[in-house]
């Protein structure tokens, strides 16, 4: 039987997981990597050839335990690419042994599991697990610092913290093609929010904007994924209601080079989220040297203030006019520092010390 010196356990396949893949092979030795996904096969994913026997799909309980709990003891590391919520944490809460050698690089929702905790039975079960579980995590990896801060006041950790990030899956040769495009449309164009998820909260950001629906103005908002419950028709519902034909929904999939076709025709984008989130959106924006609000309390705040961008404060739009919001700046500052820290290269070198050890 083959030894793993590293087992990486991600929760399902996604763009996010193929890209840090795609810059491993392309810039790091793999051998002695084991990559699971806790879920079958999707055809739309493909990797290089030096995967072929480095990645298996294990989408139940009985072949997790059977294949791979022995590799697992076996292993020198094991890397959860986004922490467990749910049935699979009494797994880990029975064999400490293995939470001893295990990294957590987290993604974000994983960290604030602990917001949403008292709203079902079941979540409430899951958090009483990760708050005996997390404490045992020797290390744990994330973009965002203040994302590891949280952890620390909110579970007791006392774990080291390494600085890690996942590429964002966007052809960034393609983003400079299209970096001088001018926009085909007159009206100026905002972008709300990144998904069809509560902790958006787009109504907060409709209702301070409400002042620009008889403004030249086109409100965009992706809702393509993350949909809880009638949450998307609920949002759309709303934004019709307050700006009325301004309001541009998105409710489907779009492939990756139209979607940042669109993202180079945004002249705004408006996050307000608390938490880190919509960061796959936030830095293609600020490579493309658009103008982004984020909320000042918020970890991505924090974080994007701390290597130099230029960010605005979501919460400041109350106070603020049309021109306010869009005066243009010079963002040729923003779009060097992302160019600088997240390329693909780069995300290879930061994960090196958990591929290649």
């Amino acid at each position: 039987m083959t030894i793993y010196k590293n087992i990486h356990i991600f929760t399902r396949e996604s763009t996010y997981a193929s890209a840090l893949l795609e810059s491993w092979s392309n810039n790091l030795n793999l051998s002695g990597n084991l990559i699971v996904f806790r879920d079958k096969k999707n055809i739309k994913f493909k990797y290089s050839d030096v995967y072929d026997d480095k990645i298996v799909y294990i989408s139940n309980f009985f072949k997790f335990l059977i294949f791979l709990t022995p590799q697992l003891f076996r292993s020198k590391r094991i890397i959860f690419h986004f922490l467990p919520i749910g049935p699979s944490l009494l797994f880990w809460m029975f064999f400490p042994r293995l939470l001893k050698k295990s990294v957590w690089s987290v993604w974000g929702g994983d960290v604030y599991h602990y917001m949403i905790a008292t709203q079902k039975r079941s979540s409430r079960v899951w958090e009483s697990l990760r708050r005996i579980i997390i404490p045992k995590i020797p290390e744990i990896t994330a973009l965002v610092k203040e994302d590891f801060e949280a952890v620390v006041k909110h579970y007791k950790s006392t774990a080291e913290y390494k600085y890690t990030f996942y590429f964002v899956p966007l052809d960034y040769n393609y983003l400079n093609l299209i970096l001088t495009k001018k926009p085909e449309s007159k009206k100026k164009r905002i972008l709300i929010g990144n998904s069809a998820v509560a902790t958006n909260n787009h109504l907060e950001v409709f209702n301070e904007l409400r002042f620009l629906n008889d403004q030249p103005v086109e409100i965009i908002v992706p809702l393509s994924y993350g949909n809880e419950g009638h949450y998307v028709e609920n949002i759309i519902n709303d934004g019709k209601r307050i700006f009325g034909d301004q309001f541009i929904p998105l409710t489907q999939f779009m492939p990756a080079n139209e979607y940042s076709d669109l993202l180079v025709s945004i002249d705004v984008a408006v996050m307000n989220q608390v938490r880190s989130q919509g960061l796959g959106n936030v830095l293609p924006l600020l490579y493309l040297k658009k103008k982004v609000y984020l909320r000042s309390d918020s970890s991505s705040f924090k974080f994007l203030k701390r290597i130099g961008c230029t960010i605005f404060d979501t919460l400041e739009l109350k106070n603020q006019t049309f021109e306010d919001i869009f005066t243009g700046h010079d963002f040729t500052k923003n779009h060097k520092i992302i160019e600088r820290e997240m390329s693909k290269e780069r995300c290879a070198e930061v994960w090196k010390q958990y591929v290649e050890s």
